[in-house]
């Protein structure tokens, strides 16, 4: 309880003990029980808020499932996305992740007769292409581990990934809201702190 409601509700009870309350004229008595009923209030309000403010405890079990990526944002930039430009999955077991990435805009493959004509120089730049575009952009990504909860937080250890250096560091995701069919997280990495987004995801199974 703040201490200017905490001091007004003790001063009000050592005032009723002192006087009693059969020494209270008709107003007095209205009054105490007015001010009695407040303090009530004060303190559930409080209590309730500082009960509201603390994170939410989840479990591992909630997370079972695949999830598919509705909407991001970039907390830094302001820049937002959606599944309109990429499909992105998250599947969670009781103990391992992965995650695959893929533009909507990505190429069809070249069939395999024509890569295998191809000279190696041009082998390395077809495969090249089914990761980046010519523009160096992302167009796909993969990776997986295993993974924790604690309270709010997503720990994600990867074993296997597209950027190898990720290996082995533990990804922390925060999780602002996961029921049934929802999970938005903030990303968390102690090895990009300058990575800030914020992504929605939908439960598809």
């Amino acid at each position: 309880m703040k201490p200017g409601v905490n001091v007004a509700c003790d001063r009000l009870t050592r005032t009723s003990r002192s006087n009693g309350t059969h020494h209270m004229v008709k107003g007095d008595v209205m009054t105490f029980f007015r001010m009695s009923i407040f303090c009530a209030f004060v303190s559930i309000t409080l209590t309730s808020a500082t009960h509201g403010a603390s994170p939410a405890a989840h479990e591992a079990t909630e997370l079972v499932g695949v999830w598919e990526m509705q909407s991001g944002k970039d907390l830094k930039s302001g820049q937002a996305f959606s599944s309109k430009e990429a499909l992105w999955w998250f599947q969670f077991t009781r103990s391992h992740w992965m995650a695959m990435h893929m533009a909507r805009e990505r190429k069809a493959p070249m069939p395999r007769e024509a890569f295998e004509k191809l000279s190696s120089d041009e082998k390395m730049k077809a495969n090249h292409t089914r990761v980046w575009d010519e523009k160096g952009q992302q167009v796909f990504a993969a990776r997986g581990g295993t993974y924790s909860v604690e309270g709010d937080k997503l720990h994600q250890i990867a074993t296997i990934a597209l950027y190898s250096e990720i290996v082995g560091i533990d990804r922390v995701l925060r999780i602002l809201r996961l029921d049934k069919d929802t999970l938005v997280v903030r990303t968390e990495f102690a090895d990009q702190p300058d990575t800030q987004q914020e992504w929605t995801f939908r439960r598809i199974e």
